[in-house]
């Protein structure tokens, strides 16, 4: 289901749609005994660029393959993004998924009885799943090669069967594909013998990532654009970021993620501002930097890279800022969206 703003179609600024089956919040139980929305916003193919970072990553520094684990990995789209991703590089099922989050939301992955998951040609990142990218796409601000955009749409088809007509199914299958789909989605759940054994869902939190992870046996972990859960009590991403004081609890993340890790793990944080504590008034604080022989601004020295740094990380890889996101006036700031470990901390 889709709510489209026409005014917004015209804002080079602000993406034109805002969507009902990926925006959600799931009310989760937290260990002190309360109760908190965690937003589930999440899209396939969601920054891409950082996808094929990883997989070149894990191509130069894991050949021989490696567990990979994504916390907060909301109801799945991301983690099977990157599954897609390393198709060409995973023909002997060396790279393995598991997607971790609160057990309220791992439950409605099959809460229907079967995986379902809308994919609409209004989403910025998933509509290069669809034929008409990139000619008739409404709104994309990273856009992907034509070439680059076919391999990953016919990739997507064969990990997702376009779903069989809801006839076949329950009531409340029926009701979950009623909202699912509109005329600008399609329906699709994933094929099951080609997903077969690399790709699994868990309860988990990252808080706990020390005791659900034997050391090393993990060469990526990945908790993006979620970091501001740890930092702030807000609900949601775009909030006042003066509110973003929890560090002490992020840096003792970050610890157990290093003690996780082996050397040259890696670290995806992602690229949403709120995590890098960044906001346009942080401009004077950006400096030049030269990334593939390219000079770009770059902003790096938040608390949050601060701690990064003292734990054991390195910047790895830098990604140009989303400009829709709130608080963000300037186009060109790059934010360090992944990190490699270098060193072990006790």
């Amino acid at each position: 289901m889709l709510n489209i703003s026409t005014a917004s179609m015209y804002n080079k600024q602000t993406p034109p749609v805002a969507f009902k089956a990926h925006m959600a919040y799931t009310q989760v139980h937290k260990d002190d005994g309360k109760t908190k929305n965690v937003n589930n916003y999440t899209a396939f193919m969601r920054d891409f660029s950082t996808l094929e970072f990883t997989k070149d990553y894990l191509k130069k520094y894991f050949p021989n393959g490696t567990n990979i684990a994504e916390f907060g990995c909301s109801l799945g789209q991301k983690s099977y993004s990157l599954l897609i991703v390393l198709d060409e590089i995973n023909k002997n099922k060396k790279y393995k998924i598991t997607g971790y989050d609160f057990p309220e939301v791992i439950k409605q992955i099959n809460e229907h009885g079967k995986p379902l998951y809308g994919v609409s040609q209004y989403s910025e990142e998933e509509q290069i799943l669809f034929p008409t990218y990139p000619e008739k796409s409404v709104f994309i601000e990273k856009p992907v090669k034509k070439e680059t955009a076919d391999s990953i749409r016919d990739k997507f088809y064969t990990y997702f069967n376009t779903f069989i007509p809801y006839s076949y199914y329950g009531e409340g299958l029926k009701n979950h594909y009623n909202k699912l789909f509109d005329k600008n989605n399609i329906v699709v759940t994933p094929n099951k013998q080609k997903t077969k054994d690399l790709i699994q869902f868990k309860s988990g939190n990252i808080k706990d990532i020390d005791k659900i992870l034997e050391p090393k046996k993990t060469g990526v972990v990945i908790f993006q654009n979620a970091l501001y859960h740890i930092l702030s009590k807000s609900d949601d991403y775009d909030f006042e970021l003066s509110s973003l004081t929890n560090i002490s609890e992020a840096e003792d993340i970050f610890k157990k993620i290093n003690k996780v890790l082996p050397q040259n793990g890696l670290f995806v944080l992602g690229v949403l501002p709120s995590d890098h504590i960044y906001s346009f008034e942080l401009e004077d604080e950006t400096h030049l930097k030269y990334i593939n022989n390219k000079q770009v601004r770059v902003f790096d020295t938040s608390p949050v890279h601060i701690a990064l740094r003292e734990n054991g990380f390195e910047p790895a890889y830098y990604c140009l800022i989303p400009s829709h996101k709130a608080y963000i006036r300037y186009r060109d700031i790059y934010l360090p969206a992944a990190w490699k470990k270098v060193r072990d901390v006790k």
